[in-house]
Formats: structure tokens, sequence, C-alpha cells
């Protein structure tokens, strides 16, 4: 039954149910009534019994929400919105679905179930995700980097970013900052984790460890830290970001031990960074650039030339300013945000957003970030320098996350630590090279890096 309409002026007191048990049973009535009508032919009834099967699907995996989200309110709410998108578009399924001869593929209420039930499923896999032992972890992490939001390290990685690549797309330079913040306190959050487990084992192992550690005292790790020290007659070393042992032999040579502790660092690091806008609610890192390239493959063939280049303008809005990275969040956009100007759902369809997009690609083979092209007599060579190329980039910017690494465990930990040792940022620099035309540019831009970092971290 619809909400009663307000009276002599007085507030609606709405009837509409107050948790989702209840709701999905209102949803649940209104597809029973839908296939017990008795019309004949009927040319939506096939979709709408495959939306129903969907529907009880969702509601069999979905159970004990409301004692679930008990202390998730902005999950549970996003859960009960989409009830009643849903609620609404079978309300109007059963009025005009019964006068129809023929079926039109832009249907409001069959795109307005269609859409909730597609929004449901999504939530039922988001909250087993939150639910999980990493989305506590991704969360804690998250509050971590919130609190650097607002203390001015970001804007400061940001400046030092764009002043490095002032052609890059400003969201494009907010991803990444927030990776180099995720991947700071991610390692932060573990690193405290260990601590915490140690000293509980033995509470004095936490203070010796950290005498111990060593400090980077640069500016800017433009390269590789040096591999810590193996005492004589031993083969072990502890690694300063995860407080865990590396095995490094006596015998091995200076650029074996520094081979093996790169493999070791990059494990830690997870410098490759996937950009694509439709990945930067869930911040994913990678150890290997072959994970991340094949990550970033599945965002389609030409990902290099579309991230942060599409636009979803809202079709009703009288303003320039209102445009969003994705289809999804223009629909969240119509469907939640209260507006003179918004129709209801019955007002826009898919081609409606669908004209909404502007792409604007860049050039082929030109880099998201320095915007520069790669040259070579094949696709597959230019392809395959813009790949090495693009990847430097990720592995220089994500030595960032461990600036000033010592000096942030002192604060956390309050304890006082004594610097000893630099990071190399010369000759000696253990970041892989690789030939090609661009290396002269590779080294031009780790000393414009230096530079500007020099200037916003001191």
């Amino acid at each position: 039954m619809a909400d009663a309409p307000p009276q002599n002026g007085e507030l609606a007191i709405s009837n509409a149910p107050k948790n989702i048990y209840s709701r999905t049973n209102r949803c649940l009535s209104l597809f029973s009534k839908y296939r017990n009508m008795s019309v004949d032919q009927n040319p939506y009834q096939l979709y709408m019994a495959i939306y129903e099967v969907r529907f009880l699907f969702w509601v069999n995996t979905s159970s004990c929400l409301d004692r679930r989200l008990k202390f998730y309110p902005d999950m549970k709410e996003l859960v009960m919105s989409m009830l009643s998108l849903l609620q609404r578009a079978l309300q109007l399924a059963s009025i005009s679905h019964p006068l129809a001869r023929t079926m039109v593929e832009t249907d409001d209420a069959l795109y307005g179930i269609a859409g909730a039930i597609i929004r449901l499923e999504r939530l039922d896999q988001c909250i087993r995700n939150y639910e999980s032992p990493a989305a506590r972890e991704a969360r804690e992490i998250r509050r971590l980097v919130a609190t650097k939001w607002g203390d001015g390290s970001a804007a400061l990685v940001w400046k030092l970013i764009h002043g490095r690549f002032p052609r890059a797309e400003p969201t494009l330079i907010t991803q990444l900052v927030l990776s180099i913040l995720h991947r700071r306190y991610r390692i932060i959050y573990h690193l405290l984790k260990y601590e915490k487990a140690m000293e509980n084992a033995n509470p004095g192992a936490r203070r010796i460890q950290q005498r111990e550690m060593s400090d980077d005292t640069l500016l800017y790790p433009a390269s590789y830290p040096d591999p810590p020290e193996v005492a004589r007659g031993e083969s072990k070393a502890n690694c300063r970001y995860c407080f865990r042992d590396i095995v490094i032999p006596q015998s091995a040579s200076r650029k074996q031990k520094r081979a093996q502790w790169e493999s070791h660092l990059k494990a830690d690091l997870k410098p490759y960074a996937c950009l694509s806008q439709h990945c930067r609610d869930i911040i994913t890192l990678f150890s290997t650039a072959e994970e991340w390239k094949e990550h970033m493959e599945t965002h389609g063939a030409d990902w290099f030339r579309t991230i942060h280049r599409i636009r979803w303008p809202c079709p009703f809005c009288n303003d320039s300013t209102t445009r969003f990275l994705t289809r999804i969040e223009l629909e969240d956009h119509l469907i939640e945000d209260e507006a003179t100007n918004h129709p209801d759902i019955t007002g826009w369809d898919l081609s409606t957003l669908r004209r909404s997009r502007v792409l604007n690609p860049r050039d082929e083979y030109c880099c998201p970030l320095c915007n520069m092209e790669q040259k070579g007599r094949t696709p597959k060579k230019r392809s395959d320098r813009l790949y090495t190329h693009f990847i430097d980039h990720l592995e220089e910017l994500a030595l960032v996350s461990i600036y000033g690494w010592n000096v942030e465990i002192s604060k956390i930990t309050g304890q006082s630590i004594n610097s000893t040792d630099s990071v190399d940022v010369g000759e000696r620099n253990s970041l892989r090279r690789r030939s090609g035309p661009n290396r002269d540019q590779r080294k031009s831009m780790k000393r414009k890096i230096l530079d500007c970092a020099k200037r916003l971290w001191d």
C-alpha cells in the first residue's frame, strides 16, 4: 500500500517498513501479485519471471541483514533504498504492463526492476566483503589514511606529483596519492600488529627491535634503500618495513644482495597500483608488474587512453560541474540526490544515461602521467615501451610511501631512533633499469622529483 498523502497541510508520516525484512516481503508480495495477474499474452512476463528468480536467489543468500547490518547504518540504508526502488518499479509494472501489447526495450518499470536487483546483488557481495577480515583491515587502513588526509600530508604528496606531472588529470593524481598513503599505512598497520604480538610474547622485544633500526636520512627516496646489514656469522637480517627476517647469505655478491632485497621490498611495497577510476574506492596494489598488467587489461585494451578521461554529466542538472567518473555514480546521483530538476525514475532510462557519456581519449601510446608519446617501429614495440615507461613511474613514485620511515614509526611508538644510514640517490641506484630511448628522460625525472621533494618535505 502506498504511503498516505499529507492531509490539511500536515506532515505525512511514512508507513514504509523500517527494516529490511518487511521491505523484502513487500517486494515478494508484489512479484507474486504480478505473476498471478490474469492477463493474456503479457509480453513482459518472461522477463519478470527471470527477475523474480534472481530476487528470490538474493533473498536466500542475504539472510538476517537487519541483524548483520545493525552496526552499519550506512550499508543498511543502501539496501533499504534499493528495496524501495524495486518496490516502486514493481508497482509501476503492475499498472503499465497489463496494458501493453508489445514489449519496449526501454520500458521504465523493467529498467527500474533490473537496476535495483543488480545493485542488491552487488551490495550482497559488498556486505560479504565488508564482513571479511581483509575488509576489516582495509577499513582500519582507510581510517589511518583519513587522519593523514586532514593533516596536510596528502596535500604535500599531491603537490609533489602535480609538480612532476602537471598535465595529468587531477582525479588521476588524487587516486595516485590515495594509493601512496594506502601503501604506507598498510605496511604500518601490519608492522604494528606484528609488534603487538611480539610485545605480548616478550615485553622487551619491541624496544630492542626499534633501537636496532636505522633511519633513512633523506628528503626523498629516489631509489631503493640499502639492504639491512647482516651480522657477522649470520645469514639473516631484519627488514625495517615488515620486521621479518630476510635471508641474505654472506657469500652473496653485492649485486645479488640488492636483487634479493629489492624482491623482498617489492613484496612489502606492492608498488604497482591500479589507477582506473573503477578501482579508486578499493585501492588495488600488486607486487609484480605482470599481475598489475593483467589486471589493468581488464579495464579495456585501450585503458592507457581512457582512464580518467571519461565523464558522465548529469543530463538534468543545469551546471557544468555535475559530472561523474562512472555511469554507476551518475545513476546513484539521479536516484539518491534530491534535486528539483530531477525527474522521477520514469523520466529517464538507460539510453538517457548512454547519451550522457563523454569520452576524450589521450593520443595513442601517450603516458597518462607525463603525456610523453612512445616511439617504435611497430605498434607492439610502442605498446611495450609504454608499459615499461609507465612501470618506471609507478616504481619510483611508490617509494614516496616510505619517505622518512623511521621518523613516522618513532612518532607512532614514541621511541627515538638514531639516524645512521642514508639511501643512495646517485650512481648506485638499485632500481632495475631498462634499455631504451627513454633512459635519459627517466634519470631526468628522478632529479626533478628529488628537487621538488626537497622543497615540499622541508
